[in-house]
């Protein structure tokens, strides 16, 4: 097969100093004293704080840890921890919920963030204790895990990586070899319970796979990095490669999604080899397209004509019912005049699909990052994660031949 020739266009762009200035002074509006706005019609937020720090890390322009800025971004994050759970939940009693998402997963979900968010303004912070009891021994980490609702393996992967993360970081803090212990006792489930025949978790092969695609992706930089290989990588990488739409995205709906573009691409990118080369090359113009004036990205932007979205790219293992609900569910989409999307159901969080908003800017920025060191080498440096969770990253891993 031939190497594609990646295009100069996405080289020469990378490369300009003006692209990371501009997605930087656009990230920097967003700022506020209470903390970052998710985009330039919202509140400040908890979650958008830390995906500002997410996003500045990616492009290399955190703040010292000893400076006056660190110092504040920090104190605005501890100032919504609960003090008697360690759980960063303070801003979660005004909020309106959506229905997927309950008060417990999202007390997880941003104190996954938090966390993760103050390691990197250099405080190393404490787990809650009444998350980490609950995870004491392999076997009830093992019952944790066998209690989530694997009908819906995307979110319940989310409640999996929270776990595993958590261990992680409080190996990092205390350097006890029993959090590595139970990180590896978790991988250990995750190994017996991976469906052979697509290498996800919670899949039947006449179902749709986008979800269980999906949720796979959190538990993959959890293996690279503790066991150097993905169990069932080919499976994985054969349904991951049949997802790609017309218009070069990964997700489901028109004008792909943020964070379901990222799943996709980081498996491949991953796991992969030269034939991806077309594939990836391919959603990172359709990505870079996608940027918003303002120096953003949204989370989904259209990049095709509807007709070919509507009939393209079907899932050939699926039944005939689930393809007609995937043609009425892109049919409802193309029909929309005006999108929003909501960060995990939250209405302090709604933000029009078209819009820059720091999620999808963190979010795209990796997918051209993660294309740029494998294929494109334009020169230009990447703040990679370098600890196991949303955003990891590694050199190490060779460029494709």
């Amino acid at each position: 097969m031939l190497k594609p020739t990646p295009s100069p266009d996405l080289k020469a762009e990378l490369a300009q100093p003006s692209f990371r200035l501009g997605v930087l002074e656009w990230a920097a509006s967003l700022r506020t004293p209470a903390g970052y706005r998710l985009w330039s019609g919202s509140p400040p937020h908890l979650l958008a704080t830390c995906f500002a720090v997410f996003l500045r890390e990616l492009l290399l322009d955190l703040p010292n840890p000893d400076s006056a800025e660190a110092r504040e971004l920090g104190g605005i994050l501890l100032d919504s921890r609960d003090a008697e759970s360690g759980l960063f939940t303070r801003n979660l009693t005004s909020e309106s919920l959506g229905p997927r998402h309950n008060r417990h997963y999202l007390a997880e979900q941003q104190t996954h963030f938090a966390l993760q968010a103050l390691r990197l303004l250099g405080r190393l912070e404490p787990a809650p204790p009444r998350l980490l009891e609950r995870w004491r021994t392999r076997a009830l980490l093992h019952a944790a895990f066998d209690a989530l609702d694997w009908r819906d393996p995307w979110r319940e992967s989310n409640r999996v990586m929270f776990a595993l993360y958590l261990l992680e970081h409080e190996w990092a803090r205390t350097q006890d070899p029993t959090f590595q212990e139970r990180i590896h006792d978790g991988l250990d489930w995750l190994r017996q319970h991976q469906d052979a025949r697509t290498g996800c978790w919670g899949t039947d092969p006449t179902q749709r796979c986008y979800p269980a695609v999906y949720g796979a992706y959190h538990y993959l930089f959890f293996f690279l990095h503790w066991e150097g290989a993905f169990p069932q990588a080919d499976r994985l990488l054969d349904v991951t490669r049949r997802l790609q739409t017309t218009e070069g995205f990964f997700a489901h709906n028109r004008g792909g999604g943020a964070c379901e573009d990222y799943d996709c691409v980081d498996v491949l990118v991953k796991l992969g080899d030269a034939s991806d080369e077309e594939r990836l090359v391919r959603c990172a113009r359709a990505v870079l397209a996608a940027r918003n004036p303002d120096g953003g990205f949204p989370w989904a932007k259209p990049a095709a004509a509807a007709l070919p979205f509507l009939l393209g790219n079907y899932q050939g293992g699926a039944s005939l019912r689930e393809n007609a609900r995937l043609f009425i569910q892109r049919l409802r989409d193309v029909a929309r005049r005006e999108r929003h999307w909501r960060y995990s159901g939250l209405e302090s969080l709604d933000c029009p699909a078209t819009a820059s908003d720091l999620w999808s800017t963190w979010f795209r920025l990796l997918i051209l990052a993660e294309i740029d060191d494998r294929i494109l080498h334009s020169g230009t440096r990447w703040g990679f994660r370098s600890f196991p969770s949303l955003g990891w990253h590694t050199t190490l891993v060779e460029s494709f031949k």
